[in-house]
């Protein structure tokens, strides 16, 4: 599996590594899981069994989009920091709780009100794929990744 390479301060040491010595580090899920007692979710890309979803999952990808990689290709952008969007973090959610649970409507609730489930990108890597690569601020602003993330909501039904 391939992560993302990100530009900048996130890229190089000592970033992220003053908790779980590594350069992904503490994130936010991280803050309210430990805040509410429970264990650190696994993050998708690592877990293979559904003990490693017990608790819940991180879906989030550094660098991830709202927009499908179509989009960037039609708009003639490069779409390099990852090959995953919301798309793909909302197929992976769904993996995981058939997984976890295969009778949807009420035994999703269930687990869903018990869990912690972080999928994340909300559109500010979309914004960053244009302007990194030189793109006007004018240029960039119509880009409006908002109907994604509700589409993504909704698929749960």
């Amino acid at each position: 599996m391939r992560y993302a390479r990100s530009p900048g301060a996130v890229a190089r040491p000592p970033y992220g590594e003053t908790f779980f010595r590594r350069p992904n580090g503490r994130i936010i899920i991280d803050h309210i899981a430990d805040a509410l007692g429970m264990p650190f979710l696994t993050p998708y890309l690592a877990g293979n069994t559904s003990e490693d979803y017990a608790h819940g999952a991180n879906f989030a990808v550094g660098g991830a989009t709202a927009l499908g990689h179509d989009y960037f290709r039609g708009k003639k952008l490069d779409a390099r920091f990852t090959p995953y969007s919301l798309h793909w973090q909302m197929s992976w959610l769904k993996k995981v709780l058939r997984m976890l649970s295969p009778e949807q409507g009420r035994g999703w609730s269930d687990l869903m009100a018990s869990s912690l489930f972080l999928v994340g990108e909300i559109g500010g890597n979309d914004y960053n794929q244009a302007l990194f690569q030189g793109r006007s601020f004018d240029e960039v602003k119509p880009t409006s990744p908002t109907s994604s993330p509700a589409s993504a909501l909704q698929s749960l039904n």
